[in-house]
């Protein structure tokens, strides 16, 4: 126990430092900025960021922490750092609720994004977001990737990694598992501009554009 006090407490002072840095961008990203807390307290909206996007946010969920992290942190395509071509091919693994595939889908009008999540709920969540947006360059895939094709079983708990699978109970939920390859040749995908992973904590991987043939 005294030995996990200093990673507890580092956790603590990130979360908390977190907080504040979102509170002071707020007013900047969100135009109803007015609306940000709301979900805190049980009710929810959908915000709309300055650019003109819209997110919905469910009360009493992660939703919110998401889509702080990916317009304020911006973690991906914020600093200018990545460039995508306005017809680029995304697949975004571990798609959660959209936060990322939408801002991918936005900024590539004339590509294709493809929003891999598991969780069933999750993935609803980003047919709401991509509604919200008037987006047609949006498929979502319900599976999880792996080494194999088949099922599995994953925790549906809030932000538990996915490494809870084989885990069972009532907040787990049986999802389908696929390869790699399977999930290219299902879709159709020719060619890649960019995969991100985020899943198991595996973050965004950038290299040239390569075919698939």
């Amino acid at each position: 126990m005294i030995e996990r006090l200093p990673w507890s407490l580092s956790v603590l002072i990130s979360r908390w430092r977190n907080r504040f840095r979102y509170l002071l961008a707020a007013h900047r990203v969100y135009r109803n900025w007015w609306a940000w807390t709301l979900p805190k307290f049980g009710v929810g909206v959908v915000l709309e960021l300055r650019n003109g996007l819209r997110y919905l946010v469910r009360a009493r969920t992660t939703d919110l922490g998401t889509i702080n992290d990916a317009v304020i942190n911006n973690p991906y395509l914020g600093g200018g750092i990545l460039k995508l071509p306005k017809d680029a091919v995304i697949v975004d693994v571990g798609a959660n609720i959209g936060d990322f595939c939408i801002q991918a889908a936005a900024a590539c009008p004339d590509g294709q994004v493809f929003a891999i999540e598991p969780i069933a709920e999750n993935a609803s969540m980003i047919l709401v977001n991509q509604l919200l947006n008037g987006m047609s360059n949006i498929r979502v895939l319900q599976a999880a990737l792996g080494a194999r094709n088949g099922e599995i079983e994953m925790n549906r708990a809030g932000n538990a990694p996915s490494a809870c699978w084989g885990a069972t109970g009532a907040r787990t939920e049986k999802v389908r598992l696929m390869s790699l390859a399977e999930m290219i040749r299902e879709c159709k995908i020719e060619a890649i501009d960019l995969l991100k992973l985020d899943c198991e904590g595996i973050s965004c991987r950038r290299a040239p554009r390569f075919s698939l043939k």
